[in-house]
């Protein structure tokens, strides 16, 4: 006759269990490398195989993706005398921590040549949206990136998340995130059937134009338009600087730090954009250079409505505006360095 089973006994065999099925569903996700995430895993990949062709990733959102032109950028280098091939890593949406995340998968795969990496410079948004869990969602999430998210969520009180109960919401959602990143539940299947066979690797798109994906055509028009000036008007009256968040600074300089270890140089940059979120009166520190382009006064060019698609973003005539604009500031920091 069997023993009979107790609830404590249950409970431990539950737990052996799940924990051998969390380890195995891991060890087979780590076979798999980078997950698969459309453009980014392809850009990803590219890196990898072409790394040895680049001297300068610019990584960022979608400010990058659809703004900065590698090809014009490096003719307009080379017109003043400077040779770099640039990479565009932008992805619409992907800002602190995820594109710190990926900066350092870039810089894990050491690109041969890596002199300088461009960072879109924007604050960090641990906010997703609704109860989003994604693979996009979850595959930043390490330790070291969560817990960035977490302590900017428990230290900040920004866009009206100031309750207790919705800051612990928001370190619920993010440390399961964690979690199922750890464990990599219902992933790792995916890598036992292309081990298997049951399943081919498919072969990933070419990355064409260096990254470079251009936006929609302008002009603004109608509501969007008149979003588009309201909003300039106020970033015209010159809001004031404020204190970087210590998250925020913090996180800058461990990555400021990691690209230096890396042989590489950081350059900050801050795109054209309608709120000047990324003046701070702390920050940069020595050493560390920002080239902004958030002044609709000196660069009227990059706030012209006519050439935006949305209130946030400009169409292809901006795109090289703001990338011979960059190659001009570059050059003359190449200048210093010579």
């Amino acid at each position: 006759m069997a023993a009979e089973t107790t609830p404590l006994a249950a409970f431990r065999n539950g737990v052996v269990f799940f924990a051998a099925l969390a380890a195995a569903s891991s060890a087979l996700s780590t076979l798999a490398g980078f997950p698969s995430l459309g453009n980014l895993t392809r850009k990803y990949q590219h890196i990898v195989d072409h790394g040895a062709d680049y001297s300068l990733v610019y990584v960022g959102s979608s400010r990058v993706f659809h703004e900065f032109i590698p090809a014009r950028f490096d003719a307009e280098l080379a017109a003043r005398g400077h040779t770099v091939g640039s990479f565009n890593f932008g992805q619409d949406g992907m800002w602190p921590p995820e594109s710190f995340y990926l900066l350092r998968k870039i810089l894990a795969a050491r690109p041969a040549r890596l002199k300088w990496v461009l960072v879109d410079l924007m604050g960090i948004r641990p906010e997703l949206e609704g109860s989003e869990t994604t693979l996009r969602a979850i595959y930043w999430h390490d330790l070291h990136h969560t817990w960035i998210a977490l302590r900017h969520i428990i230290e900040t009180a920004e866009n009206g998340r100031r309750t207790v109960p919705e800051k612990l919401l928001a370190c619920l959602h993010h440390s399961g995130l964690f979690l199922q990143r750890s464990c990599s539940l219902g992933t790792g299947h995916r890598q036992l059937e292309l081990l298997l066979g049951l399943k081919q690797r498919k072969t990933p798109v070419e990355v064409t134009d260096g990254g470079y994906e251009p936006g929609k055509p302008g002009p603004l028009d109608g509501n969007q338009r008149a979003t588009f000036l309201a909003a300039l008007g106020g970033l015209k009256r010159n809001p004031q600087p404020r204190p970087i968040p210590a998250s925020f600074r913090d996180a800058l300089a461990t990555i400021t730090a990691d690209v230096r270890a890396a042989g590489a140089e950081p350059v900050f940059v801050v795109a054209s954009n309608l709120y000047g979120a990324e003046r701070f009166t702390d920050w940069p520190p020595a050493g560390v250079t920002v080239l902004a382009f958030d002044d609709p006064e000196k660069y009227a060019q990059l706030y012209d409505p006519y050439h935006r698609f949305d209130p946030h973003h400009l169409d292809p005539a901006g795109a090289e505006d703001f990338t011979r604009l960059l190659a001009a500031r570059f050059a003359e920091l190449l200048d210093t360095k010579r």
